[in-house]
């Protein structure tokens, strides 16, 4: 399980994974009520909560799920992308029109924040909330993944335990996924990749505390491309920090978790031109200084690094911890 915390975490997340010894038989929705049993679990975790199942002959996870999903990544780059200039790779060229054509409709999520910006009402956005949760990857639980090597020096060990060719596209986004788990936090982040739902838990207490409230943008049926109104109750949460756990594409559910400064996080009720309801999370990133100057939010709002605070709302199946 790729980890990378600074110094000043370990012992707290030592201390998590000692009590999570007691839990070692449980199931993964069982452990988050028992740590976190005054926070209730989003819809988007459930729905990839479920049993696995073991090959008596092999003694390896049959049912994790289905396939890769080579998808999951769309609405995570534009995260990751506010690295430094050289995590653009050798041709930043070539990056950014990838960037482009991936992330064109998540783009459209991003906004600026200026005076109580996102409390006005009848703000409108053209956007749309595609939710894998329901046929993607599944949890498996902690005792499962941490058998498994979850590192680019032994993916050969971890494709052959998952019968995956490694030719395939999916050994290939597994790969990526577990490099971009190893590389280095930029400069003010704290990351950690979580592949299972317990290790989630036990990293947002470690860097937030045990009072903690995850927050997901969840919408009662489908909620498809059209145009999006900000309606009434919009609400600023008071957590002076917050943690967000993007998911990664991979054959089970990993979930690329960081904790930058400045960060606001609201809860933003959506209707959209059909009635349909979501109620979103959007996030408000107050110094961008550190972000690549190449990265498509400041080309796509035309603004500088550290000259505005950027938003953006938080896709279906991402996850924000804020402290209560």
């Amino acid at each position: 399980m790729g980890s990378f915390l600074p110094f000043s975490f370990v012992a707290i997340f030592v201390i998590a994974a000692v009590v999570a010894v007691g839990y070692a038989d449980i199931s993964p929705e069982v452990y988050w009520k028992k740590v976190l049993p005054n926070t209730p679990i989003p819809n988007s975790i459930l729905e990839k909560l479920h049993a696995e199942v073991i090959d008596e002959k092999t003694g390896n996870s049959v049912d994790v799920g289905k396939r890769v999903n080579v998808n999951a990544d769309a609405s995570f780059i534009i995260y990751r992308y506010a690295a430094s200039a050289d995590k653009l790779h050798d041709d930043p060229n070539v990056a950014l029109s990838s960037l482009r054509r991936t992330c064109a409709k998540v783009l459209k999520t991003l906004f600026t924040e200026t005076l109580q910006f996102i409390e006005r009402v009848s703000t409108k956005f053209n956007m749309f909330f595609p939710n894998i949760s329901k046929s993607g990857p599944k949890f498996l639980p902690r005792n499962v993944v941490d058998a498994i090597p979850f590192s680019s020096a032994k993916i050969s060990e971890t494709l052959k335990h998952f019968s995956i060719e490694p030719n395939s596209l999916d050994a290939k986004t597994m790969m990526k996924t577990i490099k971009e788990c190893e590389e280095p936090a930029i400069k003010g982040e704290t990351k950690y990749c979580a592949t299972s739902l317990e290790s989630m838990v036990d990293f947002a207490n470690s860097t937030l505390g045990t009072n903690i409230k995850a927050l997901a943008t969840e919408t009662k049926k489908e909620a498809p491309k059209q145009l999006y109104t900000i309606a009434p109750g919009v609400h600023k949460m008071a957590s002076p920090k917050t943690l967000g756990c993007h998911i990664k594409a991979y054959v089970h559910t990993v979930y690329y978790c960081h904790q930058t400064s400045d960060t606001t996080a609201y809860v933003v009720p959506l209707v959209g031109k059909d009635k349909v309801k979501v109620d979103t999370v959007a996030v408000c990133h107050k110094d961008t200084s550190q972000w690549n100057p190449k990265h498509m939010a400041f080309q796509k709002l035309k603004v500088k690094p550290g000259s505005v605070p950027i938003c953006h709302f938080i896709p279906l199946d991402h996850i924000v911890w804020v402290q209560n």
